[in-house]
C-alpha cells in the first residue's frame, strides 16, 4: 500500500467533508421549500394580505393599527383581528412619536421594506402572518408587574 503524504491526504478529506456538507445543505434546502398557497382557501384577512403563490405576501398599511410588541417587533392589528408580527432588522424606541411607511404596501424584501420610527429608517426582516381569525386573550396583570391572569370568558 502507498503512502500518502499529509498534504494530499488534507485535500482528499476537505473535499469529502465540502462533498457532504453540500449534500446536507441540498436535503435541508429542498425539505424546507414551502408549497404554494392553495387559493381555495381564504377569508377576509386572506383577501386582505395576498397570495404566497408570486412571492413573499406584502402587508397594506391602511385601516391597520401597529403596537411595539417587542425590541425589534412590531404587531400589526386591524381593530379586534391581530394581523401579523413585522421582525425588523434593528431595535425600536420604548415609545413612538412617528411612524411613517414609503409604500401602501410593507414588504419582507425590495424598495417596500422600509418605513420610518421617529426618524430613523427600519428595515423589515421577516413578516409573520397570522391566517385565520383571532383567537386572542388579555391577560390582566397583577399590581407588582410579576404576574398575569387570563380571565374566563
Amino acid at each position: 500500500m502507498k503512502r500518502q503524504s499529509g498534504e494530499s491526504l488534507l485535500r482528499k478529506t476537505l473535499v469529502c467533508f465540502g462533498l457532504i456538507l453540500m449534500g446536507i445543505w441540498g436535503v435541508k434546502a429542498f425539505a424546507q421549500q414551502a408549497p404554494a398557497a392553495n387559493a381555495a382557501e381564504g377569508g377576509s384577512m386572506q383577501n386582505l394580505l395576498g397570495s404566497d403563490a408570486q412571492g413573499p405576501r406584502c402587508l397594506p398599511v391602511q385601516g391597520l393599527t401597529f403596537t411595539i410588541s417587542g425590541p425589534e417587533t412590531l404587531l400589526a392589528t386591524k381593530g379586534p383581528e391581530s394581523v401579523a408580527l413585522i421582525h425588523t432588522t434593528m431595535f425600536l424606541p420604548a415609545g413612538m412619536h412617528e411612524l411613517r411607511f414609503l409604500a401602501s404596501d410593507l414588504c419582507p424584501g425590495g424598495p417596500k421594506a422600509h418605513f420610518v420610527v421617529n426618524h430613523y429608517l427600519h428595515t423589515v426582516q421577516e413578516l409573520r402572518f397570522f391566517d385565520g381569525p383571532s383567537n386572542e386573550h388579555l391577560a390582566v396583570i397583577g399590581p407588582t408587574g410579576r404576574q398575569a391572569t387570563v380571565p374566563a370568558r
